[in-house]
């Protein structure tokens, strides 16, 4: 009975740290891949054509994801973290010169993320839009 007991007390303590290891996981395993990118500057109308377009990679890195991308002919890297309970991907980002950074918030929807961007000391804190579709 007592060795029941215990190996009931083991299981149940192996489930609970299995539970907790995923809760700390980076986001949904599909959110990684390439995606094909429409963008607007801040201040543009966003039912209009995109400013610009272009390609992003996500790729699982420990708690966060890694980003890189090519946007209007200029490469981006950058960090991010994803919200399980939004549903919310925020990125820091930079361009291959350091002459613009910011940060953008996307929200993940089957196959698609949409979000806002800021950069840093430009534009006057206005917003631009993003909507990054996944490549097939």
């Amino acid at each position: 009975m007592e060795k029941v007991k215990l190996t009931l007390i083991t299981a149940c303590l192996l489930l609970v740290t299995v539970m907790a290891a995923n809760s700390l996981a980076a986001g949904p395993k599909d959110l990684a891949g390439e995606y094909v990118v429409a963008g607007w500057e801040p201040g543009s109308n966003i039912s209009g054509t995109p400013d610009y377009k272009g390609w992003v990679t996500l790729q699982a890195w420990g708690e966060a994801w890694k980003y890189l991308g090519l946007m209007d002919g200029q490469n981006y890297t950058g960090v991010g973290i994803y919200d399980d309970l939004t549903g919310t991907l925020s990125l820091s980002f930079v361009n291959e010169d350091n002459s613009e950074s910011g940060v953008t918030v996307l929200k993940h929807t089957i196959g698609q993320l949409k979000g806002r961007w800021v950069y840093v000391g430009y534009a006057d804190g206005k917003t631009g839009t993003e909507i990054w579709t996944r490549k097939k």
